[in-house]
């Protein structure tokens, strides 16, 4: 592939940027957003597209992309966009990280700087763990679900998809937590964890149902 782009122009859209430049795989390296106005053709000296240009502009042989946003759900918006247009995403691992050899990335991951990632991994579709986190043995990770930097997922855990696990979040081993979770910053997960629910706390306690489907907003309604 010639060229990557990168879904987002926040923040870890420039974190990403940064990763992929040192990489340097990739000859050009463009941004994709939702709406893409004139004055905001530019970012971070990189040209800014919106989707269907980008589709326009490059075949599928000739361009692949890599999502940035942080929200789970909007990963898979964007996710499926790509792919129902016959487009594939790249899958990232920054230069610091060694995967071992059983274990699996599946389409779109990415792995930022200094993670340690053991034997026997399966890690989904579009997922992406942040800097400095340790996911152990046999863990299963689902589609578009993120682990947070400092965050310990210990073996033979699995996380189901859209579940995201905030900074510092601690999974005890064997461990079974759900689809649509929320695992707030510093909780210790020491139980499994049924879907669609939010938590947090050492020990870990159940604060809501996850009502809103974000995880940067308050789910107010009672348990």
């Amino acid at each position: 592939m010639k060229v990557l782009a990168i879904c987002g122009l926040g923040g870890a859209g420039r974190e990403i940027l940064d990763l992929v430049e040192r990489i340097d795989i990739w000859p050009t390296v463009v941004f994709c957003d939702k709406y893409v106005e004139d004055d905001s053709r530019v970012f971070m000296d990189k040209e800014v597209y919106t989707f269907e240009e980008l589709a326009e502009k490059y075949n599928s042989d000739e361009i692949e992309f890599t999502i940035s946003v942080g929200d789970v759900y909007l990963r898979q918006k964007i996710y499926n966009q790509i792919k129902d247009n016959g487009y594939r995403l790249a899958t990232i691992v920054a230069p610091n990280v060694s995967i071992p050899k059983t274990t699996k990335l599946e389409e779109g991951v990415i792995v930022r700087d200094n993670c340690y990632i053991s034997v026997d991994v399966i890690l989904g579709a579009n997922s992406m763990i942040q800097s400095n986190a340790v996911v152990g043995h046999d863990v299963k990770l689902g589609r578009h679900s993120i682990v947070s930097s400092q965050s310990v997922i210990a073996g033979g855990t699995e996380i189901g998809n859209n579940t995201y696990l905030a900074l510092g979040s601690l999974v005890k081993e064997l461990v079974k937590v759900g689809d649509n979770v929320i695992v707030s910053m510093g909780t210790a997960v020491n139980k499994d964890v049924a879907d669609n629910l939010v938590v947090r706390g050492n020990p870990m306690e159940i604060v809501s149902k996850n009502y809103l489907k974000s995880a940067f907003a308050l789910n107010m309604r009672k348990k």
